[in-house]
């Protein structure tokens, strides 16, 4: 039986969803108790994951049951992906990309991968086991799912679900669990921050992160207003990397020349056929990466020989990395865009 996921995270760790606080124990006991079709083992199955309880729940169910979880409410049917005659060897989750390709692919990752990526995001947020980390983005991708409850749950932190339809109800539950932490995609957090006014108290927040796309100056300038002493987090990723690559904090000058920061701990980024202002494809090497594609076209995202942190894979941004190590990103290889988070071919 393929190890779980849960063992690893860290046994102080709570989710807290309106009145309910569930433990470790209490995802486990779920778990087992959710019950797979004897004929499931090897395959794909869809998970009801923009719940981060079931999320969680979930892939233990499919681990135990040797097979492999896809944590999207928006996935394709399950039978497009029949993985029967795939090996899994470790292999405990799929994430599905963003179809930056015109087609979502589905990126198959190692538990241990996941632990590492967890750990390494808990580490540059500097995560505490006293931190409250609000939860406001979907688990049915990387961001929610292991950028913000996974990396919480490898140091004991608590997890304050904020769902809602509204902003106003997202701050509200944010406020009342007091939550310290906060990530979102820009989009999201311009939404949080024009329902502020609106809201009777704030949460006692000391650390706001953004990813999924640029960050408008604007928006930064904004943010810091509204919450004067808070630390902005900008990481810059994609979900072939599980998802993280590099990481710039707001009291770093080069956060405002609009650098996505430096590579995170065991990353290393390069770019691939640079143009004569150093400008090219950013491409990437990773431990945290993914293990293949569930299509079997992992070639498609290669580049290169692999180095000392493992196979170089094309991230599909143009950018640049200065002789100290600074990102930038400029653009796309392709004619896609991506528009509140959602990208959508030219």
């Amino acid at each position: 039986m393929t190890a779980g996921l849960v063992e690893l995270l860290s046994p102080r760790f709570t989710l807290h969803m309106g009145e309910h606080a569930l433990g470790l124990d209490a995802i486990a006991r779920h778990a087992r108790e959710t019950t797979l079709p004897a004929n499931i083992a090897g395959r794909v199955v869809t998970t009801p994951a923009r719940d981060p309880f079931e999320a969680l729940r979930y892939i233990e169910a499919c681990i135990q049951a040797d097979a492999l979880p896809v944590p999207s409410a928006l996935c394709t049917t399950p039978t497009v992906l029949d993985a029967r005659f795939t090996a899994i060897a470790g292999d405990v989750l799929v994430l599905r990309t963003s179809g930056s390709t015109g087609a979502p692919r589905h990126a198959v990752f190692h538990r241990d991968a996941l632990a590492r990526s967890a750990a390494l995001i808990a580490a540059d947020l500097a995560l505490q086991p006293d931190d409250v980390v609000g939860l406001v983005l979907p688990c049915d991708h990387g961001f929610g799912l292991v950028g913000q409850l996974l990396a919480a749950a490898m140091v004991g932190a608590r997890v304050q679900w904020a769902p809602g339809a509204f902003a106003q109800q997202r701050i509200a539950a944010l406020a009342a669990g007091g939550a310290t932490v906060l990530a979102a995609v820009p989009f999201g957090l311009a939404q949080l921050l024009a329902a502020l006014p609106r809201c009777a108290s704030l949460p006692p927040l000391r650390q706001v992160g953004v990813a999924g796309g640029a960050l408008p100056r604007g928006l930064a300038q904004a943010a810091l207003r509204t919450f004067p002493r808070v630390e902005l987090v900008h990481q810059y990723g994609c979900t072939e990397a599980g998802p993280r690559l590099t990481s710039i904090s707001s009291r770093n000058p080069a956060f405002w020349t609009g650098s996505v920061g430096r590579a995170l701990p065991g990353v290393s980024i390069a770019v691939l056929d640079p143009d004569d202002a150093g400008e090219g494809e950013l491409t990437f090497a990773s431990p945290s990466a993914m293990t293949r594609y569930l299509e079997g076209a992992v070639e498609s995202a290669q580049a290169g020989t692999p180095s000392a942190s493992g196979r170089w894979l094309r991230t599909g941004d143009r950018g640049s990395v200065t002789a100290d190590g600074l990102v930038f990103v400029t653009g796309r290889t392709d004619d896609v865009v991506k528009l509140r988070g959602e990208k959508v071919s030219l």
